[in-house]
């Protein structure tokens, strides 16, 4: 028994290859019969039209023959770790939502492209936090774009789902998605005489001032973390013990706004209101999460219980990113 395949390689040309099967090929499933096969396993690597034709023949004295043909489509399956996807940043849309020009090369697993000229092949749909707000538009060279918009104060990139008939929808999004964190410590409240020694400050009275400045022309979501290591005078982030965020908050900050945190906004978040007098020592870490490049400072306040004259430091916070 032979097998012969007629393989595409282009539109008008196309290579006969011969296959033999046996009656071994069960994958060890049952014994060999007169059932005759051949696994192709990452064979049909090429989209186009696919011709099979089987021939057998079997006897000795008397021999016989049959054959048979068929055909099949074979066509690109996207695979989204081979579809690039870059960005372009929109004006938002009327909520508030940060927009994107997302331009993305369809591809499967072997590197074939979709296209050009394939846009009636896939359908883009919608994601958790992210709305296409266009149609498709074919690039002509194996890309297309779509606008995208995100929910307002959504700090996810912005994804969609790509849909080809007869197979699951596959979810595509940006690789080089960047996020800017800043951490910033914060001290607040007093703390009296040691008489121990374990104290993470001396005794005195500290306060702090977080100053966040959306200096771009663009709203900015902005995720606030507030991570206490020292919760009214009890350390209970010293090591080997560590903490989680204890509050979360997200904002909308405007374009050319500022807003700040001070220690009776962070002590609010850390017991749920403001303090009515004085508070034990509280120290943690706030950690500001945004898609927009923030401009962030400190300013820490010391004073000793003596009625000395205050300190003052003004500091600047750097910018991390995160790539998502």
């Amino acid at each position: 028994m032979a097998s012969a395949l007629t393989r595409p390689t282009n539109i008008v040309s196309t290579i006969p290859i011969a296959i033999q099967p046996s009656s071994d090929s069960t994958s060890g499933a049952f014994e060999p019969t007169a059932t005759f096969g051949k696994p192709l396993v990452d064979f049909l690597t090429v989209e186009g039209n696919y011709t099979f034709h089987a021939i057998a023949t079997y006897g000795s004295d008397c021999t016989g023959m049959r054959e048979m043909s068929w055909s099949l489509h074979v066509d690109v399956g996207i695979d989204p770790g081979k579809t690039n996807v870059t960005t372009t940043d929109l004006p938002p849309c009327p909520d508030g939502g940060a927009c994107y020009r997302l331009t993305f090369t369809p591809r499967d697993k072997y590197g074939n492209l979709l296209g050009p000229g394939r846009a009636d092949g896939f359908t883009v749909q919608a994601q958790p936090g992210s709305t296409p707000s266009g149609p498709v538009t074919d690039l002509g060279n194996g890309s297309y774009q779509v606008d995208v918009c995100t929910d307002p104060g959504s700090l996810n990139p912005p994804q969609i789902g790509i849909v080809q008939p007869g197979r699951p929808p596959v979810v595509v999004g940006p690789v080089n998605f960047r996020l800017f964190l800043y951490s910033v410590k914060f001290i607040c409240g007093e703390q009296k005489d040691d008489c121990w020694g374990c104290a993470p400050v001396r005794p005195g009275r500290y306060s702090t001032e977080i100053n966040i400045h959306n200096y771009q022309g663009k709203e900015a979501p902005v995720l606030k973390r507030a991570i206490p290591l020292v919760l009214a005078g009890a350390a209970i982030g010293r090591e080997p013990n560590f903490k989680a965020p204890a509050t979360l908050e997200l904002i909308r900050l405007p374009a050319h706004n500022a807003t700040m945190d001070d220690c009776c906004r962070l002590q609010q978040l850390l017991f749920g209101a403001a303090p009515a007098g004085p508070v034990p020592l509280t120290i943690g870490i706030l950690e500001i999460v945004s898609t927009v490049d923030l401009n962030v400072t400190a300013v820490y306040t010391a004073s000793d219980c003596n009625g000395g004259a205050p300190s003052i430091d003004v500091q600047q916070i750097g910018t991390k990113l995160l790539t998502l």
